[in-house]
C-alpha cells in the first residue's frame, strides 16, 4: 500500500494558490489542484511541466535548463518509465507514485496500472456505477478520479459540481438511516424536505466553488 509518509500536510494558502510541504521539498499549486506547478528544493525552484490530466512529464530548474531532474512517460493506466521517479511522489494524474509497489494513491484508494483497476471497491458502491473496480469509467485519458470516489473530467468547474453531488447524497444517506418522525424514508414528507434541506445547506459552497473556477482559479483542495 502507499506509504503514509507521502500525504500532504495541509495546505497554506495565499489567493489561489496551495502550498504543501513534504521531506525538505515545497509544493506550489496554482493553475492545477491535483499538481504542483513548482517546486522548490535546496534553494533552487523548479518548473513542473505537467499533461492535460496532472500527471508530471518533465520537472526543470528554473534557472538552469540542464537541470531536469525527473521525466516520465505514462501508458494509458499510468504505468510508468522515466528518469528520477522518486524525486518527487506524484504519478498518473497528479496521485500520489508508490515506487515500490507501483501503485498510485488517489484519495480514498490504490489504482493498480497494470491491470488499470482499483484494488479495492468504490466506497460508495453502486452510486459510483455497477463495475466498483473501474477507474475512470475506463477511459483514463478523458476522465481521473482525484478522490477515489467520484470521476470528473478535465473542467476543474466538474470538482466543484461533483463535490455538491456527494455532500448532498452523504447528507441525505442521513435522512434514510434515521427518517424525520420515524416514518418509513420513502413515504415521509419529512424525508423530502430533509433532502431539499440539504440541497439548500450545500449549495452557497457550490456557487463560489463555480464562481472561482469561471474566473480562472482552481480553488485549493
Amino acid at each position: 500500500m502507499i506509504k503514509e509518509e507521502t500525504a500532504r500536510a495541509q495546505p497554506a494558502t495565499r489567493a489561489s494558490t496551495c502550498e504543501w510541504r513534504h521531506q525538505g521539498s515545497e509544493f506550489v499549486y496554482a493553475s492545477k489542484g491535483n499538481v504542483p506547478d513548482y517546486v522548490r528544493r535546496g534553494g533552487a525552484t523548479y518548473r513542473v511541466l505537467s499533461d492535460q490530466l496532472g500527471s508530471p512529464r518533465y520537472v526543470v530548474n528554473v534557472a538552469n535548463a540542464a537541470d531536469v531532474p525527473f521525466t516520465a512517460s505514462y501508458t494509458s493506466f499510468g504505468q510508468v518509465t522515466g528518469t528520477g521517479l522518486d524525486w518527487m511522489p506524484f504519478g498518473l494524474a497528479g496521485g500520489i507514485y508508490d515506487g515500490d509497489s507501483g501503485l498510485v494513491r488517489f484519495g480514498a484508494r490504490d489504482m493498480e496500472p497494470t491491470v488499470g483497476r482499483w484494488v479495492s471497491k468504490d466506497p460508495i458502491r453502486f452510486r459510483g456505477g455497477n463495475n466498483l473496480y473501474v477507474y475512470a469509467t475506463n477511459d483514463p485519458m478523458s476522465y481521473v478520479d482525484e478522490s477515489g470516489r467520484q470521476v470528473i473530467g478535465n473542467d476543474p468547474c466538474d470538482t466543484c459540481k461533483e463535490n455538491f453531488k456527494e455532500q448532498v447524497l452523504e447528507c441525505t444517506d442521513a435522512c434514510d438511516r434515521d427518517p424525520p418522525g420515524g416514518l418509513p424514508a420513502a413515504a415521509s414528507p419529512r424525508r423530502v424536505q430533509c433532502i431539499e434541506d440539504c440541497e439548500d445547506a450545500y449549495e452557497p459552497q457550490l456557487k463560489e466553488c463555480l464562481k472561482h473556477c469561471h474566473d480562472g482559479e482552481r480553488p485549493c483542495q
